[in-house]
């Protein structure tokens, strides 16, 4: 393999960019086919060539470049548009027949202009069959159930350092049916989350989401948390504008602990969180804004986790959702410290309140907000937590209202894992009381899986209760 493509691929390695990887397989085998049964050396260097025109940009070839890549670009893009939206579950079908019969109308508006609305609908498109098909929930569970099959099969394979030999790695993956992908049924299994993480356009930014949710990461987690009932998987598009994450149980797995490794995860989240507010590359951004980027970006993985942790650890057959708050930016937050997270309450109404004669002064929502912060003051915990800045709406089988949480988050105290819910009473007499009551049957009624019994705590115009869940039945 020559140099240069060798430093490539050692670049491709580095940033897990598994897209990429065929392009070095083919160097490799071009290699191969010289030095072992090649007639046509010329023919071989004239692939080289075309191998390092695609891959390797030069200035003087690079509008020639970026014109044959969007052709080739093109071309590909509506093939696999074409045959995946004719076979996968999608509501719509990407029809051919129009472009191919009035090919030379088209020309203009798919290979060379690039912004022409015709390329806007091909991407929207492609977007629609990521979302629906490439990261749906069980194109991820397949990929993870998939990868955890190979790992397991290499690790059992006796003569292992026979794999080192690529006619023997080869033969090994071609011919051993315990390598051939096995579709397996999803519907009992435990879907803790499932998200899509939209990274920011701005490449620093995007470059240090790339590093934190790398395949080593998704390795590491994976052997803490333990590969035998559980299995999280990483996938980030061809594009790295985004990434899905899912985490999910096998239904013989307990609850409890299920649970434990719920609490590793949210822990792992919230350390991420913070390891990317800090790291080197956002540091030319403003604290403030760079807090922001991070969990707008990671915004619909934090909302996915909270609604279905809580799914999972209450009365079966109950549905949630956030109720909508126009007080706050973003919905949930993580954060270290209940102290800071009433902190970061208080400047925030406190902010609002400043504001006069505005549709974003809720007065009953910021009293709401006003026992969330005295509740966080009181509890004194100093380990991550998952902050709702909205309360929670909950609806029943009948997806009739039941319940509203009026403030909540998640919690890990010494590894375990807990919950917090507030009660708010804007009422002259015996508001403490009635909260406490309310907040009681709220328990009562959501009937969450532990062997923990709910222990009131009574504040000025509110009630609050620090949970601890284990999955265990009283």
């Amino acid at each position: 393999m020559p140099e240069h493509a060798k430093k490539y691929f050692k670049e491709i390695i580095d940033g897990n960019n598994i897209y990429s990887f065929h392009k070095i397989l083919i160097y490799f085998y071009l290699g191969r086919y010289r030095r072992r049964c090649s007639n046509y050396p010329d023919f071989v260097n004239f692939l080289y060539e075309v191998l390092d025109f695609y891959n390797f940009p030069s200035e003087i070839k690079k509008e020639r470049q970026d014109r044959l890549r969007n052709i080739y670009k093109r071309i590909r893009q509506m093939s696999y548009l074409f045959l995946d939206s004719q076979y996968g579950p999608v509501p719509v079908n990407f029809n051919l027949s129009t472009i191919i019969l009035n090919f030379s109308d088209y020309i203009p508006h798919i290979f060379k202009d690039y912004n022409d609305p015709i390329i806007q609908t091909l991407d929207s498109f492609e977007n629609l069959l990521s979302t629906n098909v490439y990261h749906s929930a069980e194109s991820i569970r397949e990929l993870g159930f998939h990868e955890n099959k190979i790992e397991k099969n290499i690790d059992n394979y006796k003569e292992i350092n026979e794999l080192k030999k690529i006619t023997k790695l080869k033969k090994f993956f071609d011919e051993d049916e315990r390598f051939r992908p096995e579709h397996r049924s999803w519907e009992d299994d435990v879907p803790i989350l499932h998200g899509l993480l939209e990274f920011p356009s701005f490449p620093p930014v995007k470059d240090a989401f790339l590093n934190y949710f790398s395949c080593d990461r998704e390795v590491e987690w994976n052997m803490k948390y333990g590969k035998s009932m559980c299995k999280l998987t990483f996938q980030a598009d061809p594009r790295s504008h985004q990434l899905a994450i899912n985490l999910s149980f096998k239904q013989e797995s307990e609850i409890s602990r299920n649970i434990k490794i719920v609490a590793k995860f949210l822990n792992d989240i919230i350390d991420t969180s913070e390891g990317l507010k800090n790291e080197e590359k956002l540091r030319q951004l403003n604290i403030n804004i760079r807090n922001f980027v991070v969990d707008n970006a990671l915004q619909r993985t934090y909302q996915g986790l909270l609604l279905s942790i809580i799914k999972y650890i209450t009365n079966d057959n109950l549905y949630f959702e956030f109720k909508e708050d126009s007080i706050f930016p973003l919905t949930v937050v993580p954060i270290r410290g209940s102290k800071n997270a009433a902190k970061k309450i208080g400047e925030r109404y406190k902010e609002v309140e400043s504001i006069a004669n505005t549709e974003m002064l809720d007065r009953s929502r910021l009293h709401e907000l006003k026992i969330l912060e005295r509740a966080l003051i009181e509890l004194e915990h100093r380990s991550g937590l998952l902050l709702s800045l909205s309360p929670l709406l909950v609806y029943d089988e009948k997806r009739d209202p039941f319940v509203e949480i009026d403030g909540f988050c998640f919690g890990i105290k010494n590894e375990k894992f807990g919950v917090l819910l507030v009660e708010a009473k804007d009422t002259k007499k015996g508001s403490q009381n009635k909260a406490g009551k309310d907040l009681a049957e709220k328990f009562e009624r959501l009937k969450f899986k532990t062997s923990e019994k709910p222990r009131i705590r009574y504040i000025k115009d509110g009630a609050y209760c620090y949970l601890p869940v284990d999955g265990k039945s009283l």
